[in-house]
């Protein structure tokens, strides 16, 4: 899929005259849409929100999965789109309502209101496990090794081995 990102300019520049009529700028009669197109791209992602940077050549793009990226725009030849640049990925969608670092190992443990639990690596700044559960979360606590984490649910304490690619609850 592609999917089109426009950057529009707001002009602030309306005046009236003496009789109360809007002008433009030039004194001509204002435009009813202050609105001007500035640049038109495709995007291979589906953005969700974006944040122009101060001086207009790069810009943070979130996707619909929750990913970050930069686009930049100033090393642009004519017709060339801006390629989307993964900063990280996997953010919660919603309230952050649990997180705790291991103590042994360069991990951060989350829990949020998507009702995801998410295992980061902080230095390489990467999501290493994502869990996903029915119930609202509401704490998380990881052991000192790193290799169990405890899960606070609405009404009772989990506890988990943290495998390669899961949380494997234990009994």
């Amino acid at each position: 899929n592609s999917y089109e990102l426009l950057l529009y300019e707001l002009s602030l520049h309306a005046t009236t005259n003496e009789d109360g009529d809007a002008k433009d700028d030039q004194g001509g009669p204002a435009v009813t849409n202050p609105y001007a197109l500035l640049k038109r791209f495709r995007l291979d992602i589906n953005p969700r929100w974006a944040s122009l940077s101060m001086s207009e050549e790069s810009m943070l793009v979130s996707n619909m999965q929750g990913d970050v990226g930069k686009l930049v725009f100033s090393n642009l030849d004519g017709g060339s789109e801006p390629a989307f640049e993964l900063i990280c990925s996997g953010f919660h969608k919603g309230a952050v309502t649990g997180m705790d670092a291991c103590s042994q190992r360069p991990l951060l443990i989350t829990c949020g209101s998507d009702r995801t639990v998410r295992i980061w690596n902080y230095l390489d700044k990467t999501c290493r496990l994502k869990k996903k559960f029915d119930v609202e979360l509401s704490s998380v606590s990881f052991h000192p090794s790193g290799f169990y984490v405890l899960v606070g649910m609405a009404d009772k304490l989990r506890l988990f081995n943290v495998a390669v690619k899961d949380l494997v609850q234990l009994r």
